[in-house]
Parts: C-alpha cells; sequence; structure tokens
C-alpha cells in the first residue's frame, strides 16, 4: 500500500492546505441534506414527500452526518499526524481544547435558549445541567434525542475531540520505538483500521443486546469506525503531499473523481437496496443488528469515495471546482447554525402553519426552512462564532 522514498529524497515537510475549500463546500452539502432529511422526518410534523423521494432523504440524512463525523476525523488528526509520524510541533493541548470548547458550546448555548422560547421548555426533554454540559445523552437511558434531535450529534463530536489527544498520544509512545518511518506508517494505519473495525462490533457485542439503553446504542463507540475513515484520509493524505509514495491504484482513483464518486454511489445504492423492505425514517434502535452494521459500513464507504478526490487526490475536477465554488464555501460558513437552528424552525413551522400534503409541501417547507435558517446562520456566526473563536489563544 506504501513505499518510503528513496534514500536521497526527504519527505517534504509543513501542514498540507490542499482543497480546503471543496472541503468547505462538502460541508455545506451535508447542511443541506440534513435540512432535507428533517423537513421529510414524520417526526417532525411536515408533509411527506411520497415514499420513493422520503427513502432517499433519509437514507441521505444518515449520509449527512456520516460525512459530518468523517470530516471532522480528517481535519482535526491533520496536525496530529506531523507530531506521530515526522516529530513536527503540533497546537498545544490547551489551545485545542480552548478551540474545540469555543467552537461548539456558544452558538449551542444560544440555540438551546432559541428552542426553550420557541417551543417552550416542556418540549425539550433532558435536565438543566445535561443540556447545558451536553452530557445528557450520557446521563438519561430513556430518552433517544435529549433537547432537540440534531443536539446528539454534538455530543458524538465532543467525546471524539477528548479521545483525539488521547489515541494520539498513545500511538505517539508505540510509534517513537519504531526505528524506520515506513513500519511507522503501517503501525498507525494498522491502528486505524483496528478503530474503524470497532464499529461493526460495538453494534454487534453491545448495541445488540441493549437496546433499552440508549445511551449505549448510539454512543461513541458506534460512529468511531467513521471518524477513523476520516482519520484514514488524512494519513494518506498527508503521505502523498509529503512525496511518500503510496498505492498508485489508490493515487490514481482518487485524481478521477467520476470514478470515485461512481463508487460512492453505488455504495449508497446498496444501502437503499438492502433497506427496501424497512419503513423509512426508522430510528436507529428500530433496526436489525446486521442492518445497522450494514448501514454504518456502506455510509462509512460512501463517505469515505466521495471525499478521496479531495483529500488524496491531485487534479481538480468540476465536482470539485463546484464544491469549491463562494456560494459552496459562504454556505459552509455558517453551516453550524443552520444546523443547530433548523429543527426549531422546521417545528415552530408546523405548529403555525398547515401545508399542503405532498411533495409540494415538503418543497415548501423545505424553502421556508432554509431561508431563515440561513439567515440565523450568518447572524450567528457573525455574532457568536466568530467572536468566540477570537477568544482562543
Amino acid at each position: 500500500m506504501l513505499e518510503t522514498p528513496a534514500p536521497h529524497i526527504q519527505p517534504k515537510s509543513g501542514p498540507r492546505q490542499h482543497r480546503n475549500r471543496a472541503l468547505d463546500g462538502a460541508r455545506a452539502t451535508s447542511a443541506i441534506l440534513v435540512v432535507a432529511h428533517h423537513c421529510a422526518t414524520p417526526a417532525a410534523g411536515g408533509p411527506s414527500p411520497g415514499p420513493l423521494i422520503g427513502r432517499f432523504l433519509d437514507s441521505a440524512g444518515h449520509w449527512a452526518v456520516a460525512l459530518l463525523f468523517i470530516l471532522s476525523g480528517y481535519l482535526l488528526f491533520r496536525e496530529f499526524v506531523g507530531k506521530i509520524l515526522f516529530q513536527e510541533s503540533r497546537t498545544p493541548l490547551p489551545h485545542y481544547f480552548e478551540r474545540r470548547f469555543l467552537r461548539i458550546y456558544p452558538a449551542y448555548w444560544l440555540s438551546l435558549i432559541g428552542a426553550v422560547l420557541l417551543l417552550s421548555s416542556a418540549r425539550i426533554q433532558g435536565s438543566t445541567f445535561g443540556l447545558f454540559t451536553l452530557f445528557e445523552r450520557f446521563l438519561n437511558k430513556d430518552t433517544p434525542f435529549p433537547g432537540i434531535a440534531v443536539y446528539w450529534t454534538l455530543s458524538i463530536e465532543i467525546v471524539f475531540y477528548l479521545f483525539l489527544p488521547i489515541f494520539s498520544a498513545v500511538l505517539g509512545v508505540l510509534l517513537s520505538r519504531i526505528s524506520t518511518l515506513k513500519n511507522r506508517i503501517r503501525t498507525l494505519l494498522i491502528a486505524i483500521m483496528i478503530l474503524i473495525a470497532v464499529t461493526p462490533v460495538y453494534i454487534g457485542l453491545v448495541v445488540s443486546s441493549h437496546q433499552d439503553d440508549f445511551r449505549l446504542t448510539s454512543a461513541f463507540p458506534q460512529y468511531v469506525g467513521w471518524f477513523g475513515l476520516g482519520m484514514m484520509l488524512t494519513v494518506l493524505a498527508e503521505l502523498r503531499s509529503r512525496g511518500l509514495r503510496i498505492s498508485q491504484s489508490l493515487c490514481g482513483l482518487a485524481d478521477r473523481t467520476w470514478a470515485c464518486w461512481i463508487c460512492a454511489g453505488v455504495a449508497f445504492a446498496s444501502m437503499l437496496a438492502m433497506k427496501s423492505d424497512s419503513e423509512s425514517f426508522g430510528l436507529f434502535y428500530q433496526w436489525s443488528t446486521l442492518e445497522t452494521q450494514f448501514t454504518m459500513v456502506f455510509l462509512g464507504a460512501t463517505t469515505f469515495f466521495f471525499l478521496l478526490p479531495l483529500t488524496v487526490g491531485t487534479r481538480t475536477s468540476r465536482g470539485v471546482q463546484l464544491l469549491g465554488s463562494r456560494p459552496m464555501v459562504w454556505l459552509a460558513s455558517v453551516s453550524y447554525g443552520v444546523y443547530l437552528w433548523h429543527l426549531i424552525v422546521i417545528l415552530y413551522i408546523n405548529f403555525h402553519l398547515k401545508l399542503p400534503h405532498g411533495f409540494f409541501g415538503f418543497l415548501l417547507l423545505f424553502v421556508l426552512t432554509l431561508v431563515p435558517s440561513v439567515l440565523i446562520g450568518w447572524l450567528s456566526s457573525r455574532l457568536v462564532e466568530q467572536p468566540a473563536l477570537k477568544l482562543a489563544r
């Protein structure tokens, strides 16, 4: 899979900054799909777009979450890879945790206050301490989605923020005892593969036998494989950008966006075919063990191949250019606020308006949701998120 360069070639150093704009576009795509997914979700009270579109949007919403988690794994692991493999300096841990805290909590607290004011506290399930700290998901075994449903992903992200430095520190100690760079790279890849394998194993051993405990049926180990796929992309991208050769077939695939996206489409279509007999918008604890495992695998593969040309590839195709366009980059800059607020907007609209049934009603709800959510997201970015991050050292 990999080879070290010839002895006279020194690996290039420095952080990799390639294709950040396209990755922003990927994050914007995730935000749009999440909004569409929740506009079609019966639990939100909106009109059904029809069985075929509903089934697609159901799976697309889950893919959007996989995209968010794998992007986090890729982006956050980059600075740790330089330290682990090449003994380069990285952001001090206090600064790392400070930025992670300021990225998540101030905007989240504002949306939580908005949810209470617009929807009433009676519709926000969970304790004050648990919701304020985002720990409610770890304390409450009886409520699948404390607070507003989208908040559950923030709890998973926070665990990953804590897990990543620990995982990297252990790997750093282990790899420091290995003399050759080639063996250090192989050991790192094996460790990440083990991390990816945790997800189906956890689902088979824990989730399958604890269906009544929501603290376990959607916990971090169930999603760690997705983060691991992002970390795998980080390693491959770093090796290629530093002049360290990896599999020529993988490089060739990464440089052909159309081929990568066909692979992503096949994986996504396979998941749709597998779930053709299942009820749309079923919750995770209603799936069978095998269905959950294959869903996680197919969604992970879909996202991996979708992001491969954006991270490891070196050619700029039209698809990559579209993701890196100014509108997509701008939408990505407000996507966190859109993510936090869109379900609040959906619930508020469905409570006060009677929308027509069918696809037209769904489309109307999508537009009525997206426009104010983008506006609120822009205000959140300008007035809360950016000022908060400026406080970081």
